[in-house]
């Protein structure tokens, strides 16, 4: 086998040795630091992205917490207006109501029992005249 060759061997030792230093030396120089470089300029990129969407979700977070906020504080206000306006609404109501019964229902009592007598006796007088005509 020509590669256990003894006459072969220490030259075959010695040519890739003197290659892999080159090789060795090439990628160190040239290109390890861009590899570093791309990989630092990657992580800010990922750290600027985690702190833009953590700011846009702490945004949306915020919306959404001012949203409700806003949301309960107009049930809270209309609950209170529908309340004073059924209070008001009772209120009227029942000054409405005794102001009537106080004020305009007897004078009306009056005239309807007034007016009631006359069409009675109106209608006893026109009865009795249709009998006593027949």
């Amino acid at each position: 086998m020509p590669q256990f060759d003894s006459i072969t061997f220490c030259t075959q030792v010695f040519w890739f040795t003197l290659v892999f230093t080159i090789f060795y030396i090439v990628v160190i120089r040239n290109f390890l630091p861009a590899l570093t470089r791309i990989m630092k300029i990657r992580k800010k990129k990922l750290d600027a992205d985690q702190n833009s969407s953590s700011s846009i979700s702490d945004e949306e977070n915020k919306a959404l917490v001012d949203y409700e906020n806003l949301y309960v504080n107009s049930v809270q206000t209309s609950k209170d207006l529908l309340s004073k306006t059924d209070n008001s609404g009772h209120l009227w109501i029942s000054n409405t109501l005794q102001d009537t019964n106080i004020n305009k229902l007897p004078t009306l009592n009056q005239l309807y029992l007034k007016n009631s007598i006359n069409f009675k006796s109106k209608m006893f007088i026109i009865n009795r005249t249709i009998i006593h005509s027949n």
